[in-house]
């Protein structure tokens, strides 16, 4: 069935402004100088005249504080690496995906082209989730073009959406929770974390009963406090000593009394800005300077004009480039100036993860030498690829059709 151009015009009109563009938080900065990433490929090592503005480079800041531990005779590797196992949480760098859920083929709401098992395996340790109410914004199976799995099963009602269940659905929150916990049971030294972005503020003890209806709860830290309130940040080796390997962050809808290890992320973690323009420099100005863990947006999106619209959304053609050494280098010349230590980049956050140098700009952050570390948990063949966004007609077309369907069965009632 072909659409009139006006019902197509009156659909992406009730859009919002930033419809594509889902960022995990709220924006960090003001609006940023329109000047070239550099397209080119380069070593990740911060220059001598680079870490000179700064009394401590980052690579210092990771490694100058450690914890002794009773067992740190045990030779093992944390997330890859002997010298991260005493070193405190918030001392500890990690690869991250923005949009972590949001993968899928032909469409241009995805913000990676990797299944969170794949990230897994990849080396990701970072995961960064929008869980939404299925019932307020999905249209029956025979008609979501964007479903991917059967969801009849899921009792909560807690989905992995990406902006509307109805552009791109992952299904229930708990599909994908049950893949964390099948991976920390398989990987023993391994360290994870999970931010929620809590659109339609479901209570703590909902997100709960999803993390312990698939096994997941046994792995959750819940850190202890100070007197004063700070929280004293484990080890990783005593997160893995203890098999409490999992840190869980959330913004909004916090309740310590009655879930203790979800974690309030406006309180522990600062951010830069999310929202870089393609074309524009990546920032390193937090928007705090005195929480202990930093989230590094490292992705940029471009304006595609629809009918008159114009839409942000995931830039997927000049990923290797955005994603360079050199792209990374920059961005960190500027943290060693603007971040004051002790904080350090901890969450270094990506598109398309699977190119680029995010993992060796991890390293140079931790100040340790880059090595590739992947495993091999889930051996099953998954539902991603490398096929590109979709074309110009190809977005019309999936964005416009459900949301027709959608607006009929609205009227209709």
């Amino acid at each position: 069935m072909l659409y009139p151009p006006w019902v197509l015009a009156t659909l992406l009109a009730f859009l919002p402004p930033h419809f594509l563009l889902l960022s995990s938080f709220p924006a960090a900065d003001a609006a940023l100088p329109n000047t070239q990433i550099s397209p080119a490929l380069a070593p990740l090592e911060l220059s001598s005249a680079t870490r000179a503005h700064s009394t401590v480079p980052l690579s210092r800041r990771a490694s100058s504080t450690k914890s002794s531990s009773s067992s740190s005779s045990r030779n093992i590797e944390c997330n890859g690496y002997q010298e991260l196992c005493d070193r405190p949480y918030n001392r500890v760098s990690f690869p991250a995906t923005h949009n972590s859920y949001a993968y899928a083929t032909n469409n241009i709401a995805a913000n990676q082209e990797k299944s969170i098992r794949q990230q897994l395996d990849g080396g990701i340790r970072v995961f960064m989730l929008d869980i939404h109410r299925k019932d307020r914004n999905t249209i029956p199976a025979s008609v979501n073009i964007r479903r991917k799995r059967d969801d009849s099963s899921d009792p909560s009602g807690i989905s992995l959406c990406h902006t509307l269940c109805l552009l791109l659905y992952d299904g229930p929150l708990a599909d994908e929770l049950l893949n964390f916990r099948q991976y920390l049971d398989a990987n023993p030294h391994e360290v994870l974390t999970i931010f929620f972005e809590n659109n339609d503020s479901f209570t703590p003890e909902q997100i709960a009963a999803d993390f312990s209806s698939v096994g997941l709860d046994k792995y959750v830290y819940a850190p202890s406090k100070t007197s004063n309130g700070t929280i004293t940040w484990p080890t990783l080796r005593d997160m893995i000593d203890q098999n409490k390997r999992l840190f869980v962050f959330s913004d909004r809808s916090i309740n310590i009394a009655a879930v203790p290890w979800i974690l309030p992320q406006n309180q522990y973690v600062a951010q830069t800005s999310y929202e870089v323009q393609e074309g524009s420099t990546f920032p390193c100005s937090p928007d705090s300077i005195t929480k202990p863990l930093v989230i590094l947006n490292h992705f940029a999106y471009k304006t595609m004009t629809v009918l008159g619209r114009n839409l942000p959304v995931p830039i997927y053609q000049d990923v290797d480039s955005i994603n360079s050494g050199q792209s990374f280098n920059d961005q960190l010349a500027l943290c060693n100036t603007t971040l004051r230590s002790p904080q350090m980049p901890n969450f270094v956050t990506v598109d398309f993860y699977n190119h680029g140098d995010v993992f060796k700009a991890v390293a140079e952050i931790n100040g340790l030498p880059y090595k590739s570390f992947t495993t091999n948990t889930f051996r099953t063949s998954d539902d991603s690829s490398h096929t590109p966004p979709v074309s110009l007609p190809s977005l019309v077309v999936s964005i416009a059709v459900p949301l027709l369907v959608a607006l009929a069965m609205t009227l209709g009632t």
